[in-house]
């Protein structure tokens, strides 16, 4: 379970005003800290690692009853895609297209009006990922970036 209030101490204080500038652009991701104060960098850090611990990596193996086969690795793991910006990202299975597009908003840059692409077929916002999907935003044609 994540523990804010011991995390935020932790970080205000473990760490200067720049090693947690650099912890936001070089671990997480995290861009436009370059003017907040320490406590707004704070916030942005701990509200990322608050999604994390949510969406965690899980892998479990099982074995087949019906045919005996021996146990496979499953992952939950699902790529996702906007314009440039990609990657895979751990704890998607299962959870619906709007809430990877809140939560990988900022990180990938995607759009409001985006059109969410599962295994390269439009998808509702509703749709809840399954092992193997892809996912990618599309901005709408004649709308600048």
């Amino acid at each position: 379970m994540f523990d804010y209030e011991t995390r935020k101490e932790e970080l205000n204080e473990n760490y200067t005003v720049r090693e947690l500038r650099q912890m936001c652009v070089h671990s997480y991701g995290i861009s436009g800290v370059s003017k907040l104060r320490k406590n707004e960098i704070i916030d942005k850090i701990l509200e990322y690692e608050a999604r994390e611990t949510t969406m965690t990596e899980v892998n479990f193996g099982g074995t087949s009853k019906l045919t005996s086969e021996q146990p496979k690795e499953f992952s939950t793991t699902i790529y996702v895609s906007c314009g440039a910006s990609s990657g895979r990202f751990p704890g998607l299975v299962g959870r619906k297209v709007s809430e990877v597009s809140n939560f990988l908003e900022e990180a990938l840059n995607i759009d409001l009006d985006s059109v969410p692409f599962v295994n390269g077929e439009e998808a509702s916002m509703d749709y809840l990922l399954k092992q193997g999907d892809t996912v990618e935003f599309v901005k709408q044609a004649g709308r600048k970036g």
